[in-house]
C-alpha cells in the first residue's frame, strides 16, 4: 500500500509563486470507564474519566513538489490541570509531525523530520492511532512510488546520547545509550487480487548490546467475497542477557518468530454481514527473552483484543510467548453505522507458573458511526474473562477467584 499521507486530504488553498495551503484540525475526546484492570474485586478501583486528543496541521506544497508539514497536538486528561484559572502549562503539547518532503525526480521523494511510519497492517511498525498520543518517529525515509510497486528506506534516531554541554536543541532527560531503529519496506500488487509485502528491520539499543534484525513477507488475497493473508517474521542477532542470573550479562544469540493467518467472507446483502477467523503465534519462552519475540514500535491494538491487555509485547505476555485465536462478525444496519463482535482465546506458547497456559478470554462489541462529514461516533464495549496465568503475570496474591474484567470507550472524532 502506499505511504501514509502527510496530513488528511482537504482543498487547497492556491497562494502566491504556486504555492498550496493545506489545513488539518482534529478534535477527539473520548469517554474511558472500566472496573479496575487488575482482576481483583474491589469496587474501588472502578474509574471513569475523559481523555482528549487536539490536532492541528498544516501543509505548504511548492509546484515543485517540495513540501512542509507541520502538525501540533495536545493530548491531555480531563481535569488534570491543578486549577482552570491559574494553571496554564502545556504539559502534553508537542509537534506530532514536523518535517519537509523533497522530490527526487518523478518517483522518489525524501522525508527529513519527525514524522509518523506505518508499513502494510501495522504489524511492525505502525501510527498507534488509537491512542490519543499517537506514534511518530524522528527520522529519515526515502520512498519510491510506482504504479505496481512502492519501497522505503528509513532510519529513525529513537533516542541520542551525543548532546554533551550546550547545544542548539532541547533535551528533557539526557540519555546515557543509543537507540536506532531502520530497515526497508517494499510493496508490490502483483495483480487485482494479489498482494505481497516485504520487511526487512534493524534496531540497535546500546543499553543491553542489542542488534536485532527481523525479516518477513505477508502476502494478501482479495477475490469475490473472500479476503485472506497470510503472514511470517523471524528475528535473530545478539544481545546482552543475565539468564544464568548470576550477575554476569554474556552476548546470547537471539532466535523468534511470529506467524498469523486471517480468512474472511464478506456475505452480501442488504446488512453487509461478514465473517473472519483469525490466529496469531509469537514465539516465547521462560526464562530465556533471546527465544521471545519482539513486536518493536507496532499498532498491536486490535490484533490482540482491543482492551489492550497484550499492547506491549513481549511485556504484557510475561515472556512466555502468546497464541491468539478466534472470530469475528459483522454488520451494517442501517447506512453510516457498521456493528462487529470479535472472540480471542489467549493462550502461552510456553508453560508459566504451575504449568499454565491459559491467560484468559476476550470479547469485543463497538459500534461506529458516521454521524456526518467529518464527523463520527465509536462505542466499544469489552470484557475479559482471565484464565490461571494472569494470577502470576500481575502479581495477585488474594487466593480467591479472578474476577472478570470490563470496560468500555466512547470515542467522537471530529476531523476536518
Amino acid at each position: 500500500m502506499p505511504p501514509p499521507a502527510s496530513i488528511s486530504a482537504h482543498p487547497l488553498v492556491a497562494l502566491s509563486g504556486g504555492t498550496s495551503l493545506t489545513l488539518d484540525a482534529q478534535l477527539r475526546p473520548r469517554v474511558v470507564a472500566h472496573t479496575g484492570r487488575d482482576f481483583v474485586d474491589a469496587t474501588k478501583a472502578d474509574q471513569v474519566y475523559v481523555t482528549q486528543r487536539a490536532r492541528l496541521g498544516v501543509e505548504l506544497r511548492a509546484e515543485s513538489g517540495l513540501a512542509v508539514v507541520v502538525q501540533l497536538q495536545d493530548v491531555r486528561a480531563w481535569g488534570e490541570e491543578d486549577h482552570p484559572l491559574n494553571d496554564a502549562d502545556g504539559n502534553a503539547i508537542d509537534a506530532h509531525q514536523a518535517h519537509v518532503s523533497v522530490p527526487l525526480g518523478t518517483l522518489a521523494t525524501l522525508r527529513l523530520g519527525r514524522q509518523e511510519l506505518a508499513f502494510d497492517n501495522q504489524r511492525l511498525v505502525g501510527a498507534v492511532n488509537w491512542r490519543q498520543t499517537g506514534q511518530s518517529f524522528d527520522a529519515g525515509r526515502l520512498m519510491l512510488k510506482t504504479e505496481t510497486l512502492d519501497a522505503d528506506v528509513f532510519l529513525a534516531v529513537i533516542r541520542e546520547s551525543a548532546h554533551k554541554g550546550n547545544i542548539d536543541a532541547h533535551f528533557d532527560q539526557p540519555a546515557t545509550d543509543d537507540v536506532l531503529f531502520g530497515g526497508l519496506h517494499a510493496h508490490g500488487k502483483l495483480n487485482e487480487s494479489f498482494e505481497l509485502a516485504g520487511s526487512y528491520l534493524v534496531r540497535k539499543n546500546d543499553a543491553i548490546e542489542e542488534f536485532r534484525h527481523t525479516a518477513g513477507l505477508i502476502a494478501q488475497l482479495a477475490a469475490g467475497g473472500f479476503t485472506g493473508s497470510i503472514e511470517a517474521y523471524g528475528q535473530v542477532g545478539s544481545m546482552e542477557l543475565d539468564i544464568d542470573g548470576d550477575g554476569k550479562p554474556a552476548t546470547e544469540s537471539l532466535g523468534a518468530w511470529m506467524a498469523g493467518l486471517r480468512a474472511g467472507y464478506d456475505l452480501g446483502g442488504d446488512l453487509a454481514p461478514t465473517v473472519q477467523l483469525f490466529a496469531d503465534a509469537l514465539s516465547g519462552k521462560s526464562g530465556h527473552p533471546e527465544k521471545v519475540f519482539d513486536t518493536l514500535y507496532a499498532t498491536n491494538h486490535g490484533f490482540y483484543g482491543e482492551l489492550d491487555y497484550f499492547l506491549a509485547l513481549p511485556k504484557d505476555a510475561g515472556g512466555l510467548g502468546l497464541l491468539d485465536a478466534g472470530a469475528r462478525a459483522g454488520l451494517s444496519p442501517v447506512k453510516g453505522l457498521t456493528t462487529t463482535v470479535a472472540w480471542h482465546l489467549f493462550r502461552s506458547m510456553d508453560d508459566g507458573p504451575d504449568d499454565a497456559r491459559a491467560f484468559g478470554q476476550e470479547v469485543d462489541a463497538r459500534a461506529d458511526w458516521k454521524a456526518m462529514p467529518g464527523l463520527s461516533v465509536g462505542l466499544l464495549y469489552g470484557v475479559f474473562l482471565p484464565g490461571e496465568l494472569m494470577q502470576g503475570l500481575r502479581g495477585i496474591t488474594d487466593e480467591g477467584d479472578l474476577k472478570a474484567e470490563h470496560a468500555m470507550y466512547l470515542t467522537t472524532d471530529a476531523s476536518f
